[in-house]
């Protein structure tokens, strides 16, 4: 990011963060328009899946509206790869059974 972006207060979208963010929005509209769409499942499914989709949804959302974190491993937990991950790995679980 160039410095004027940064001392407007602009983010500007790459294709990563263009992605992450459509991919956090679809899900997050998802679950707020229609919550019962989880109903079908099972407890354990809905326990185990969720958390980590959210998850992924709070670190695709900081990722996508441009938060850089000091520290290394904060700077690693907040990578798209991960909130993707975690997205697909919850998202796998709630789709299984």
């Amino acid at each position: 990011m160039d410095r004027a972006a940064e001392s407007d207060g602009l983010v500007r979208l790459g294709p990563t963060r263009a992605l992450s963010f459509i991919a956090a929005l679809a899900v997050s509209l998802v679950l707020l328009l229609d919550p019962y769409i989880l109903g079908p499942r099972l407890s354990w499914q809905i326990h185990s899946g969720l958390p980590l989709m959210m998850t992924g949804v709070s670190i695709s959302f900081a990722y996508a509206l441009g938060y850089k974190p000091d520290r290394r491993a904060l700077h690693a937990a907040f990578h798209p790869a991960v909130g993707w991950l975690l997205l697909a790995v919850g998202a796998a679980i709630l789709a299984t059974g």
